[in-house]
């Protein structure tokens, strides 16, 4: 029971609404009661299913990392108000006051690490791909390829390394180090080539990298300079925004110009069709 409750287009718009708090607040507040919720819908979602196993992993060593984070930022961030200690000032990058404030960053930063890895794994979870690209317009079914690939690249890699690693410990195989690795990395290096292969068979079959449209050449370099210059025009503007207060008003009005021709781009050759989506019936194999 993936995508027959709720429609793709709701959980993007979950997916947006949850991501928000993570990338724009550090309130440790916010972010444990969404790292809460995020823990909710995975295990909910997560009965019954084999690929929770692989994010399951992936979220753990996120969790390892964030470990990492609080040194890390502990000792490159020395400003606060409560120093705890101080390392000799003559010591590159980690030398100076170490005080709780950094400290309580690395907190919280770690917290909407994990916060975005659940979230997105709850997203991967209740969603199918295949058909979340089948409702992609046709004007970026390059990039909703690459998009499904990527997002089933985590889940498929944790899952091929935890299948390899209990055939070997089946054969007497048992890590003690790092010389161990290679029996186990070299059926990974193995079986992600074969993946690739099935993949580029799958595609080809599909009709991938045919003619997308009988578009002339001069219109789609158009539409793609276009878009190129709408996406310049939103970077500096909300560059100069962020970063140059004083040039507010110019940095909102070239993220709005910029917004305005990226979208007048889209609705004006969103028509385009795509042969390679239009086979991808919902009967039809996953990528």
């Amino acid at each position: 029971m993936r995508d027959e409750t709720f429609h793709p287009v709701a959980w993007l718009a979950w997916l947006a609404a949850a991501a928000l708090p993570p990338l724009t607040t550090r309130n440790p507040l916010y972010l444990t009661l969404l790292l809460m919720i995020a823990v909710i819908n995975f295990m909910a979602l997560g009965q019954d299913n084999a690929t929770a196993r692989g994010w399951a992993t992936f979220v753990r060593f996120g969790a390892l990392l964030w470990l990492f984070t609080i040194p890390f930022t502990a000792l490159t961030n020395h400003h606060g108000d409560i120093v705890l200690f101080y390392l000799p000032a003559s010591w590159p990058i980690i030398g100076g006051p170490i005080t709780l404030e950094s400290i309580l960053y690395g907190l919280t930063s770690g917290l909407s690490i994990i916060g975005l890895l659940l979230i997105f794994a709850v997203f991967n979870l209740a969603v199918d791909q295949a058909r979340l690209l089948r409702m992609a317009p046709g004007f970026v079914y390059q990039a909703g390829v690459v998009t499904a690939i990527a997002v089933a690249f985590v889940p498929q890699m944790v899952s091929s390394w935890q299948d390899i690693r209990e055939a070997q410990q089946v054969r007497g195989h048992r890590f003690r180090g790092l010389r161990d690795l290679l029996p186990l990395i070299m059926p990974m290096l193995v079986t992600a080539l074969e993946r690739a292969m099935q993949l580029a068979e799958s595609m080809e079959a599909r009709g991938y990298g045919g003619a997308v449209a009988a578009v002339a050449p001069q219109r789609r370099t158009l539409i793609q300079m276009m878009l190129l210059v709408g996406l310049t025009l939103l970077v500096i503007g909300l560059g100069a925004i962020g970063f140059w207060p004083e040039q507010r008003a110019l940095g909102i009005t070239l993220s709005a110009s910029g917004r305005n021709v990226g979208f007048g781009t889209v609705a004006r050759y969103a028509s385009i069709p795509s042969p390679w989506l239009a086979r991808m019936r919902p009967g039809a194999s996953r990528l």
